[in-house]
């Protein structure tokens, strides 16, 4: 995913203000119809933008629609998904990085 981040405070949610895994969240929630946590694989400060961050999810039911497709028509137009990967259940966004970049 990638995000511009001059509307948000920083990737992590945060009581009472605005942070891209509260949209995300909220999105996939509405979406998936199930409580959604994403784990993204760091934190970026206060309007500081990404080009590649990754996250993950679990999910306990299937879909049977175009996810990336749908996902990326409800988020706001700073906020991109690129690709959707399954991954096995022991990954990690977080713990299993291997490199950051500033």
């Amino acid at each position: 995913m990638g995000f511009d981040g001059h509307r948000y405070r920083g990737w992590q949610r945060q009581a009472q203000v605005n942070s891209v895994q509260q949209v995300m969240e909220t999105v996939l929630s509405e979406m998936l119809k199930e409580p959604v946590t994403v784990m993204g694989c760091g934190r970026t400060d206060a309007q500081v933008h990404a080009s590649q961050f990754f996250f993950h999810l679990d999910i306990k039911n299937t879909w049977d629609y175009d996810l990336l497709f749908r996902l990326n028509k409800m988020l706001p137009d700073d906020i991109a998904i690129y690709e959707i990967i399954p991954v096995e259940e022991n990954q990690h966004a977080r713990f299993d990085a291997i490199q950051k970049k500033i």
